[in-house]
């Protein structure tokens, strides 16, 4: 078989062995990275280069912040909508997700604290590099 067959035919019979796509696929991931997630931050912080893209990504991404839309078809559409919409602005949650943005764009992982469960309002950010690894 010549050259060009065979690599057609090996295209064309080629399985894929990792990827989104693939259920069987293999699963590659960093335990830890290379360079502490706190210097990415600081790096963030003093190059413009940096905070310029991720700050475009952010934005890009969440754009003006949470749109609510309702079925219409629903007696109440309107009051849920108001309910949901009051909630937001109580929480500031649009502001959240901004705030959220830039650490998860930059870092991959935005960590916060919820002291009350029922309360949205008392978060705290947890330094980027308070968590080292997730439990499974």
């Amino acid at each position: 078989m010549s050259s060009v067959f065979r690599k057609i035919h090996e295209a064309i019979i080629r399985r894929s062995v990792s990827g989104s796509a693939s259920p069987k696929g293999l699963t590659v991931f960093e335990t830890r990275p290379d360079i502490p997630l706190s210097d990415v931050m600081k790096l963030y912080e003093r190059d413009p280069t940096c905070k310029s893209s991720v700050d475009l990504l952010s934005s890009a991404t969440v754009g003006i912040g949470f749109y609510t839309t309702c079925n219409e078809e629903y007696e109440r559409a309107e009051e849920a909508k108001e309910v949901v919409d009051k909630f937001n602005a109580d929480v500031n949650l649009d502001g959240l997700l901004c705030d959220m943005a830039r650490p998860l764009i930059a870092c991959g992982n935005d960590f916060w604290l919820k002291l009350k469960p029922e309360n949205l309002k008392d978060l705290h950010r947890l330094p980027i590099d308070a968590v080292e690894k997730s439990a499974r």
